[in-house]
């Protein structure tokens, strides 16, 4: 990517960095569940990760595997853009 177009890589580094998110959520969603699973001395619900997305899909809907997809999402059309569309002009500049 020619690195003289600075609103170029700010946009293919938010689209990449937001489709990276969206396609990780799912991952995301069920590992924090998996995390909190029986914390507390509760009782433990999932055993394993797909049991979790298919506990999570039968009892909340699909829906729920993009929970938090908003915030994530701006993040990083944000940092993701700006990490990635500024490397290339920073790094030319200063050598």
């Amino acid at each position: 990517m020619d690195s003289g177009n600075v609103f170029k890589g700010l946009f293919y580094g938010g689209f990449a960095s937001c489709v990276a998110e969206t396609v990780t959520m799912p991952i995301d969603v069920c590992k924090t569940r998996l995390q909190m699973d029986g914390a507390g001395g509760g009782v433990k619900l999932y055993n394993g990760t797909m049991d979790c997305a298919g506990k999570l899909v039968k009892s909340e809907g699909a829906g729920a595997l993009f929970k938090g997809l908003p915030p994530a999402l701006l993040r990083q059309s944000t940092y993701g853009s700006l990490r990635y569309g500024l490397y290339g002009p920073i790094r030319h500049s200063l050598g």
